[in-house]
């Protein structure tokens, strides 16, 4: 055999187990009851959100940006699937604008759940940990950006809350936002701006 035609088979043959190793997947939608849908600013997605400071002036947040993965189906080798959500809410009597990224990998099961809260210029990756946030930190691309906090109970613009997470924003000249407060399930119970705090 000639060094041409061994390398006519060897070809063959890696072409071969390449097309018989690539299976066809079907990615789902992404699923609107999915944990990390549990952390979102505003979980149930509806178009506007009004809270209101200790003197009732009022905020409003509105949807700006709503993007969902759909159901798509491939072809592939090393298969995975990451559905994902994208909404935006802006507020224009604070000029602050609240990004979440949600997506997870699906056919796995809940491996890997992660949430993206982007609030102005500011941006941090946040991984869902036995039903907790756990900020995801490394010395090259992912800094610290909160300080969080876990409370029992919390008492906001005279309405007590019950498990509550606080997020303390560390670099204040990214936001307008320095503190917010959020529950599981709920969303965002309230913001700290300019020493006011505003709550639904």
């Amino acid at each position: 055999m000639n060094r041409g035609t061994a390398i006519e088979i060897f070809s063959i043959l890696m072409f071969s187990l390449t097309f018989l190793s690539c299976q066809k997947i079907t990615c789902e939608q992404f699923n609107l009851n999915h944990e990390t849908m549990d952390w979102h600013f505003f979980p149930d997605l509806n178009q506007r959100y009004i809270f209101y400071d200790a003197d009732s002036n009022q905020a409003t947040f509105k949807q700006t940006h709503f993007v969902r993965s759909e159901k798509r189906e491939f072809s592939c080798h090393m298969c995975a699937c990451y559905p994902d959500l994208e909404s935006i809410y802006e507020s224009s009597e604070l000029n602050v604008k609240l990004e979440n990224i949600a997506i997870y990998e699906s056919l796995k099961g809940n491996i890997q759940s992660s949430i993206y809260y982007n609030i102005d210029d500011l941006t941090s990756w946040l991984d869902i940990v036995d039903g907790s946030l756990v900020e995801y930190v490394n010395d090259k691309d992912y800094f610290k950006k909160f300080n969080i906090q876990n409370h029992s109970s919390l008492n906001l613009n005279g309405q007590t809350y019950y498990n509550v997470t606080q997020l303390d924003v560390i670099e204040t000249d990214q936001t307008n936002i320095e503190i917010f407060w959020i529950q599981e399930e709920k969303g965002m119970l309230g913001f700290k701006v300019n020493d006011q705090i505003g709550t639904k």
